[in-house]
């Protein structure tokens, strides 16, 4: 008789650990098919990675203006003033004239990117951006960008290390870009935004030039 209870208790034990046992892999599988890295970020704060974006074959951007979805997409070019809660379209020279030199410099810095052309690209930034860590970008393929928006989000007066003064404009540029191909912005994938923060000034001759720009680092799932 107790040897009948004793292989009872032996077989419910081995049932429930049998149990537990299932019940942890259809755990583990249901974890693992939405993927760890999108329940826990692992990454430090403040730390980029680019190691899970796709980008596309250069190919595809040979001649941007062959791509009708492309075409498609909203490619104006929004403006808008912080200062006075603007906003309007800038369709041409005269309306980018009319926005201001910072707004000038980036509505043609745009065109740059959309032509890929990197030598007038590189022409936008200052002295001070490239003796500050700043490089220039080799070639890249023309860039099909779309959903632009230059933002003007501050005005400064400042005083350079000769006591000159100068005024710092403080921008803020978006813009998605389908088909990325990572030969300019090699920090984000395609059809998203990651906002470039952009000090321009003119204490360099006079001339309107870029010289700072930087994103805020996130994790691109």
């Amino acid at each position: 008789m107790n040897n009948e209870i004793t292989a009872k208790k032996q077989k419910k034990i081995i049932l429930i650990t049998m149990a537990i046992l299932v019940a942890f892999m259809v755990v583990y599988f249901v974890l693992a098919s939405i993927g760890f890295d999108k329940i826990f970020d692992t990454t430090p704060p403040g730390e980029d990675t680019t190691e899970h974006i796709y980008f596309y074959d250069p190919e595809l951007s040979k001649n941007i203006f062959h791509d009708e979805k492309y075409m498609e997409e909203n490619r104006t070019i929004t403006y808008e003033n912080l200062s006075w809660g603007t906003s309007e379209t800038l369709l041409t020279n005269d309306d980018a004239v009319a926005a201001g030199p910072a707004a000038n410099l980036l509505y043609n810095m745009l065109g740059y990117i959309l032509t890929g052309n990197h030598a007038a690209y590189n022409s936008c930034f200052s002295d001070y951006y490239y003796e500050n860590g700043g490089s220039p970008k080799g070639k890249f393929t023309q860039q099909k960008i779309y959903n632009i928006t230059i933002t003007e989000v501050a005005i400064t007066d400042k005083v350079d290390d000769e006591g000159n003064p100068y005024k710092e404009y403080y921008y803020t540029l978006e813009y998605m870009i389908r088909h990325n191909n990572g030969s300019l912005r090699d920090d984000m994938g395609s059809d998203c935004i990651k906002t470039q923060h952009i000090y321009l000034s003119e204490r360099y001759g006079n001339e309107m030039l870029i010289d700072i720009m930087f994103t805020i680092n996130y994790v691109e799932k």
